[in-house]
């Protein structure tokens, strides 16, 4: 069907670079001479990592040893390479990039327990301190520190439960805070973030393993047992089942209950797997759980995705759901990271043998489907913010159609647009732009296609990248262009003539206006397109004008079996997981059908 591009309401997020950080594999990735990892960064612009990597924190890194190049499995005794901190700062610090450093915490837990069976936190501190000072001093590399990360997946590869890690979690923090605060450095530190995980619900610590009967009585004996009080209003469902990631997050927030532990965070962290185009869901549930738990309590929090991606487990077949098409759900997250207010994000992995990954495994380099449709996310979307097109439904911004979707990113001098393909078959696309804009600007066409003969939905798929002749494809403002299976054109405008719809979408935020270029007349303005100075002296939104408002939408449903935590201390190329390095992406989430929260 031809798309008639109208503006419906902006996002308040700004993409900017740290959005688009990536994670290093420190089992599997090398730099330098002695491996590929440095020029798949690069590649890829990436300018923010996280280090040493997810599941293979709790198992490898020694922050006592964290410069070794060989480490031993703390659960099964192997010996396996590893990339030393110090190649890893370095290479940070020659290139300009910024790292977030995850600190281990799974054998921080004493056998001390409290009365009901959690084990209490049994911190190393002289090591903590230790390693903290080394870092902040520039021991291993001056490379800038993003952020500290308490942890990672505690109820998988961390070893533990929901009241353990929140205990563990506010003292280490406290640690964190008080290293930075007390470094002669520590002005330039304070823009280090601090971050701790969210609650879930999720692997053999889930909390709904603990308690039968009705919500209302699972709530009660949790309420009992743990001397809580929450309420069933805000904590069961209309359907009558416990909220248990939203009991799981008040949990942790419970255990920053001083100054000090508040003061000590900047940060709550989610990692976010979509399961594709069928549960868009997925994307959203951990941000919804963010926003009405820890945000409500600490407004000023940031949000940080440090593990994202498609999940790789949303199909066993290599062939079906990746390559082209997970370049387009990959858009649709970082839409989602805009919702959700998300401040920084690592995709996991940048390269691996897996079907998800964006480029080849370390050795070979070789970009990928997803990994060019990244590079393009990055090129072209920091300083944009997603335009909620009229006509989209509740949480997407983008318009649907039979055959393609239309994603629209807005700056005051620009305008990204994203066609992408949703058919296994060839389709002729139309998209009219002179609702939104009088005059294109300079405009740029890129094609993401694949290979003759490749299946463009195969993890392995060659990519194709074409820059297109605009002339070939837009006349009087639109644009005509045929796509292949799961294509995506990219359209970046420089410079854009905007009308008065684009204009409303500003409205509140003066200060960019002196930089929007909207088509002025001597005598009149031209019907839909808004004269900037009236409309900011008078308040109005423009004759006839409704104020676009964004859709409220329910939070996203619950899933509602707890996943498999992360499999094992191993580290295989493609083990059905979707994030972590031991298969995060293992976990199956089944949603229950949309549930509202009474709260």
């Amino acid at each position: 069907m031809p798309f008639t591009i109208s503006a419906g309401y902006l996002s308040d997020t700004t993409f900017t670079q740290a959005h688009f950080g990536g994670n290093a594999l420190a089992l599997r990735d090398r730099v330098g001479d002695e491996g590929t990892y440095d020029d798949v960064a690069r590649t890829l612009g990436v300018e923010h990592i996280r280090y040493p990597g997810g599941s293979l924190t709790e198992y490898y890194f020694d922050i006592r040893n964290p410069d070794n190049d060989v480490v031993v499995n703390s659960e099964t005794g192997e010996a396996t390479s590893f990339l030393p901190i110090s190649d890893a700062l370095g290479f940070a610090e020659e290139e300009g990039i910024a790292v977030t450093i995850v600190l281990p915490t799974r054998h921080f837990l004493s056998t001390e327990v409290d009365a009901e069976g959690n084990r209490l936190p049994d911190i190393d501190e002289p090591a903590l301190r230790s390693f903290l000072q080394d870092v902040f001093d520039g021991r291993y590399g001056a490379a800038d520190i993003q952020a500290i990360e308490i942890g990672n997946e505690y109820w998988g590869s961390g070893g533990m439960n929901t009241f353990e890690y929140g205990r563990l979690a506010s003292e280490m923090a406290v640690i964190v805070k008080d290293e930075i605060r007390s470094h002669p450095d520590a002005e330039h530190l304070s823009e280090t973030d601090i971050l701790v995980q969210m609650g879930t619900n999720y692997g053999r610590f889930a909390l709904s393993n603990l308690f039968s009967g009705t919500g209302e009585d699972q709530l009660a004996e949790l309420n009992e047992t743990y001397d809580l009080n929450l309420s069933e209003n805000e904590y069961i469902y209309s359907s009558g089942d416990v909220a248990w990631a939203k009991v799981a997050n008040a949990i942790i927030l419970n255990e920053f209950d001083t100054v000090a532990e508040q003061s000590a965070i900047d940060g709550v962290v989610a990692h976010i797997y979509s399961k594709g185009a069928d549960t868009p869901n997925s994307r959203y549930f951990e941000l919804s759980q963010i926003a009405d738990t820890w945000l409500k309590e600490m407004p000023g929090l940031d949000i940080y995705a440090t593990e994202w991606n498609l999940k790789r487990s949303v199909s066993e077949d290599p062939q079906e759901e990746f390559g082209l098409k997970q370049a387009h759900e990959m858009l649709n997250v970082l839409e989602a990271f805009s919702w959700g207010g998300v401040d920084a994000a690592h995709v996991w992995p940048l390269q691996m043998n897996s079907r998800t990954g964006l480029a080849d495994g370390e050795g070979d380099a070789d970009i990928r489907v997803p990994g060019e449709m990244f590079r393009l996310l990055n090129e072209t979307l920091p300083g944009t913010r997603p335009l909620g097109l009229a006509g989209s439904e509740g949480r997407e911004t983008e318009l649907s159609g039979e055959t393609a979707d239309v994603h629209v990113f807005y700056a005051p001098d620009r305008l990204v647009t994203f066609l992408a393909s949703t058919s296994d078959q060839p389709s002729e696309e139309v998209v009219d732009f002179m609702s939104i804009l009088r005059d294109l600007g300079d405009v740029t066409i890129t094609r993401l296609g694949v290979a003759e003969g490749e299946n463009p939905s195969e993890s392995t798929a060659e990519p194709v990248v074409t820059n297109e002749n605009p002339q070939d494809l837009i006349e009087d403002g639109i644009l005509i262009a045929d796509l292949a299976p799961y294509e995506i054109l990219m359209i970046e405008m420089l410079n854009p003539v905007f009308t008065a719809e684009l204009a409303r979408m500003v409205a509140d935020t003066p200060e960019e206006t002196d930089e929007i270029d909207v088509e002025e007349s001597d005598n009149q303005v031209v019907d839909n397109v808004l004269n900037f100075a009236d409309f900011f002296q008078s308040g109005s939104s423009g004759s006839g004008s409704s104020e676009s408002l964004i859709p409220t939408t329910p939070p996203a449903e619950e899933p509602e079996d707890a996943p498999d935590s992360a499999a094992a201390a191993g580290d295989a190329d493609d083990s059905g997981g979707g994030g972590g390095d031991f298969g995060f992406g293992a976990l199956a989430l089944a949603f229950l059908p949309i549930l509202l929260l009474a709260a």
